[in-house]
């Protein structure tokens, strides 16, 4: 399986802006050219976690959580089965 995902996820961001936008990159393999937008959506706090909507998952809203650390677990569906994402914060 991670023969399979680690091509697939590598070099994916996710950013939350302040107006409530969520857009998950891939960064282009040409790393002069911008990352691509993969998905776009919307983020808003619900209690500990985050609902997030966003375009290409299915569900299409899910539950994030958010540690105290700053990471974020993302369900996302891949391929034929849902997967857990990880992001770090970064600043």
């Amino acid at each position: 399986m991670r023969t399979n995902l680690v091509p697939f996820i590598a070099g994916f961001s996710l950013v939350a802006t302040p107006d409530n936008q969520i857009i998950l990159r891939k960064q282009n393999p040409n790393r002069a050219l911008p990352p691509t937008p993969v998905a776009l959506g919307t983020w808003k706090q619900a209690g500990d976690s985050y609902e997030v909507t966003l375009s290409n998952n299915k569900p299409d809203t899910v539950a994030a959580a958010l540690d105290g650390e700053g990471t974020l677990q993302f369900p996302m569906q891949l391929s034929e089965q849902v997967h857990v994402l990880v992001f770090n914060k970064e600043m």
